[in-house]
């Protein structure tokens, strides 16, 4: 990771001018998001508008709050700087993960209560995005100073890619301990200071590195489940986005499927005209006749009558003639019509499979990512939890007995015991029995006094379980040598004593 600060500046047009459009152009085609902070909403025109003004009222903002509008004026309202990522050293991040780095360096830079745009470019190899900056606070007028914030950002940049093991940049430590070493020596106040003060504190403790580790891990872990999903969302309103024209598809099956429509229409026309020439003459109608009638038989649907009776009923009836032959055109042409919408029908299915397709391909690629991104984690999160567990083994050969976390009480021995079917978990309170594993160390003097107290009230003879006054007695005796000791051994037994 880099990044670059640029020189303030006083105009906030001139800004968004070049960071919201191509460089020497009007077109906007470099940039692929943006986005704003403490403003009503994302419009670039609406943000430029409104910084302009907060900037221009920064004394009637400060005369409102009640700040004293004395001192030399700060010039230079516009702060911006830029943070971008290697294209083949590290991994770049979707738009959410930019945006939650964005907003870590305001944080960082203590201006996350100022009004900012952050604008993604796309038109280099490296992706990158800039901050800008309205230095004059909203609420109070006064104008942010932005002190070394080139140093703040350059350590930042260096724990961020410490943390991901990508390590772009490797001599920026020894520039940072550089810088710090000829300040100390360029400044004669800064030597005595450094003389004069206490000695250098001791270095971290293991627990204290494995948990900035854990806490690290799971930070990392939650912001790869959000670019992970961001991704995943992208790839479905890619896939939404490419609307299927079904219109556009029966328009062309139509103009298809023209010329069958008119070779019907001139088929059955001429068709027509021999069927009315032929009803000029008695041959011709007896001819029609046995045509409407084989026609029937071969389509089945003739009566129940012989052929001779049909072919008598069509030859008297000049009305059952025209009416059979026009249901065999009607007939003929609800045929093609079904034949072409069925075709019709399997474009539409073809391009719903081919759509269907791609969202299974994007579930796809999801499944396989988030099933590498869980064995991953898994593997992390495994490593730091083998490191406390060895941690608070290495303390119990020393001879520990400080605080544990509960999920690391388990020793090595223990802990795969627990994963066995029925097997219990062994507590510090159970580690004090005869066939716990032994502590080397020497006990803690509260604990020496607090088990023997324990064995003192054990070794008086036992009350019967229907004489409370006598338990009652037993458990105030043990309680006073508990607050003398300092300790509270379960004395809400007392307690539940007390409401029997």
């Amino acid at each position: 990771m880099n990044f670059s600060i640029a020189a303030k500046g006083h105009s906030f047009k001139g800004a968004f001018a070049y960071y919201l459009h191509d460089k020497g152009a009007q077109t906007a085609e470099r940039v692929a998001w943006a986005e704003t902070r403490n403003l009503a909403h994302d419009d670039p025109a609406y943000a430029q508008s409104v910084m302009i003004a907060t900037a221009r009222q920064a004394d009637a903002l400060k005369k409102a709050a009640g700040v004293k509008a004395t001192g030399r004026k700060a010039a230079g309202a516009v702060h911006a700087y830029s943070i971008s990522w290697h294209p083949e050293k590290e991994t770049i991040p979707g738009r959410a993960g930019m945006v939650a780095i964005a907003n870590e360096t305001l944080k960082l830079l203590k201006a996350d209560h100022l009004q900012a745009v952050i604008v993604c470019h796309q038109d280099t190899a490296h992706p990158h995005v800039h901050v800008i900056v309205n230095r004059v606070d909203p609420a109070t007028g006064k104008m942010h100073p932005f002190g070394n914030d080139a140093h703040k950002l350059d350590e930042w940049a260096a724990k961020y890619e410490r943390d991901r093991k990508q390590i772009v940049s490797p001599n920026r430590d020894e520039k940072h301990e550089e810088r710090k070493r000829h300040a100390a020596r360029a400044s004669p106040k800064a030597a005595f200071a450094k003389s004069a003060a206490p000695a250098a504190a001791k270095p971290k403790s293991r627990a204290a590195m494995l948990a900035e580790l854990q806490a690290a891990q799971k930070a990392r872990h939650k912001q790869e489940w959000a670019d992970l999903s961001a991704a995943n969302k992208a790839r479905r309103e890619a896939i939404k986005a490419e609307r299927v024209d079904f219109k556009g598809i029966a328009a062309q099956h139509r103009t298809e499927t023209r010329p069958l429509w008119s070779r019907l229409g001139k088929e059955q026309a001429a068709e027509r005209r021999a069927f009315l020439e032929r009803e000029k003459r008695v041959s011709g109608i007896v001819r029609n006749a046995i045509d409407i009638v084989r026609n029937q038989q071969i389509r089945g649907v003739a009566d129940d009558r012989g052929f001779l009776a049909m072919c008598f009923n069509y030859t008297v009836s000049k009305s059952a003639r025209h009416a059979a032959f026009n249901e065999r055109q009607q007939e003929a042409k609800a045929q093609l019509a079904g034949t072409l919408d069925a075709a019709l029908i399997a474009k539409f299915d073809a391009v719903k499979g081919t759509r269907a397709g791609k969202f299974a391909q994007a579930r796809t690629v999801y499944d396989t990512a988030r099933a590498a991104l869980i064995e991953r984690q898994n593997g992390a999160s495994a490593k730091v939890r083998e490191g406390w567990r060895q941690l608070y083994a290495d303390r119990e050969k020393e001879g520990y007995n400080g605080p544990r976390p509960a999920w690391g009480r388990r020793s090595a021995a223990n802990d795969s015991q627990a994963r066995a079917p029925g097997a219990r978990s062994v507590t510090p309170a159970q580690s004090t029995r005869p066939n716990a594993s032994p502590n080397t160390g020497p006990p803690h003097p509260a604990k020496r006094d607090f088990d023997r107290a324990g064995q003192l009230a054990a070794a008086k003879q036992s009350p019967e379980p229907n004489d409370r006054a006598a338990q009652w007695a037993m458990l105030e005796e043990l309680g006073q040598k508990s607050r003398e000791l300092g300790v509270s051994p379960g004395l809400h037994r007392s307690r539940e004593l007390r409401r029997d």
